[in-house]
């Protein structure tokens, strides 16, 4: 397999209290999807050991938004073939958003992308995928900023963010930044990272 971790999260009030798992198996990552509600579980990351991950976000109303990055630069969002201008609202990392209505897909897609991208380490071709660098990701913010807010949340170790919502209830929307967590465990907590 090409993911060698699994992280879910499961949210307590304001916290994350998820878990990693090592070296996930079909079984492992069909359950984690399928557990996504929305509510306190409401994403999982499948990563190998450099900077390669894959996110699904969501899961309330069986609504995802998934994501992957090879380098932490270029970001593929998986897409429908939807020309709606409508806007969904997700809850994806502990952080409600909205998002554009073609990012939001279902459990089929979700785990076709998941179960890909865990196996061979490649996005499934069969699905389409739209590219975002980081500067269109954190909503067009100057060079500096984009690099103050990077190392924030790459800096901390953390998986990603998802990608900021294209909108969002809070325009302080916080980040996931890795927090110490007792065992060894590797745990993320929302912060906000101005």
């Amino acid at each position: 397999m090409f993911a060698k971790a699994l992280y879910a999260d499961y949210w307590i009030n304001n916290f994350d209290d998820g878990n990693e798992y090592p070296d996930p198996d079909e079984g492992m990552i069909r359950a984690a999807l399928e557990s996504l509600d929305g509510q306190r579980r409401t994403l999982i990351i499948l990563r190998n050991n450099d900077n390669a991950n894959l996110v699904v976000g969501g899961g309330q109303s069986h609504e995802y938004v998934v994501y992957a990055t090879f380098d932490n630069q270029s970001f593929q969002i998986l897409a429908r073939n939807l020309k709606s201008k409508s806007m969904v609202t997700v809850n994806a990392g502990g952080q409600v958003g909205e998002y554009p209505a073609r990012w939001v897909v279902g459990i089929g897609d979700a785990t076709q992308a998941a179960l890909r991208f865990a196996a061979d380490g490649v996005l499934d071709p069969s699905l389409t995928w739209e590219t975002r660098n980081l500067f269109q990701i954190n909503g067009g913010m100057s060079s500096g900023d984009a690099a103050g807010h990077q190392r924030a949340w790459v800096g901390a170790g953390s998986p990603r963010d998802l990608f900021r919502p294209v909108a969002s209830p809070n325009p302080s929307t916080p980040a996931l930044i890795r927090t110490s967590a007792r065992n060894g465990e590797r745990r993320w907590n929302s912060r906000s990272c101005s």
